[in-house]
């Protein structure tokens, strides 16, 4: 793993075989990985809400609590529920592959997110993906370790001024 902590410059990552340059996530990919995080999200709960036993009042409010938390959904949240949802969707395999994948699309366009799935197979590989990204994103290792530049900072979107 070849990373440049802290900076906009590509990190180079082997991936079946492949050498990807990766770069720090942009607002478009970011807003890209929650709306894809918020519907997982959504689906799960749907999900859930139809294995259990519940009376018709209990699955709606239950609808209603996941549609609320969605709202809350982004990589960027500071309320502690959704930061916790969020990291178990930013962990998992689809999460870290979804995260690798818009990373690399930028270098390389031509790469599918199928194809960053199947080399996501090997636990090993998506640790060095998971740890890659916190470098490039965080300015952190996987330890919480800080980057030579420490964490990285993202200006926050300016908002327009209304008319």
């Amino acid at each position: 793993m070849d990373t440049a902590a802290g900076t906009a410059a590509p990190s180079e990552l082997t991936i079946g075989g492949a050498a990807y340059r990766c770069r720090p996530l942009a607002f478009a990919e970011m807003g890209e990985f929650d709306r894809w995080a918020r519907d997982s999200y959504l689906a799960e709960q749907a999900r859930l809400v139809d294995t259990l036993d519940l009376t018709r009042t209990d699955r709606i409010e239950m609808l209603k609590a996941a549609v609320a938390m969605t709202g809350k959904l982004s990589m960027t949240t500071g309320d502690p529920e959704a930061m916790m949802i969020m990291a178990g969707l930013t962990h998992s395999l689809e999460g870290v592959t979804r995260l690798t994948w818009l990373s690399i699309k930028r270098e390389h366009p031509n790469v599918t997110l199928q194809k960053i799935g199947e080399g996501m197979a090997d636990p090993q590989m998506m640790n060095e993906a998971l740890a890659t990204f916190n470098l490039l994103n965080m300015g952190e290792d996987e330890s919480g370790a800080e980057g030579k530049d420490g964490p990285v900072r993202r200006p926050k979107p300016r908002k327009k001024a209304s008319r």
